[in-house]
């Protein structure tokens, strides 16, 4: 990941790292994450470059926005919620805007 991160920033890239394990506590619950998440969230805040950290696992979902201004997205389970979870991502310049469907709700996330 580190390899490849540098690579990216090398390039002048935006990243989205997708795990379905969360890396943040904040964005999941302290049981499920990575077992090693200080490790990877140190990696990705060096890198400079991840714009968001999609995931899964947890399924009431999660957000947060980390110092360095990485989002840090836990999508709902879709087979928790009545009306299914989904939903689609726009890319833009300056944001990134999903559009949920269903119970996950459409969120717009500026980019740094």
């Amino acid at each position: 990941l580190r390899a490849q991160l540098s690579e990216a920033k090398k390039g002048g890239e935006r990243c989205v790292v997708m795990t379905h394990v969360p890396l943040d506590p904040r964005a999941s619950s302290p049981k499920t994450v990575v077992w090693n998440y200080p490790d990877v969230m140190s990696v990705i805040r060096e890198s400079e470059c991840v714009a968001l950290v999609l995931a899964g696992h947890h399924h009431p979902g999660g957000y947060v926005q980390d110092e360095g201004g990485c989002h840090h997205l836990t999508i709902e389970g879709s087979l928790t919620h009545e009306n299914g979870a989904f939903g689609v991502f726009e890319v833009h310049e300056d944001h990134l805007k999903l559009v949920g469907k269903g119970d996950l709700p459409s969120r717009k996330l500026e980019l740094r």
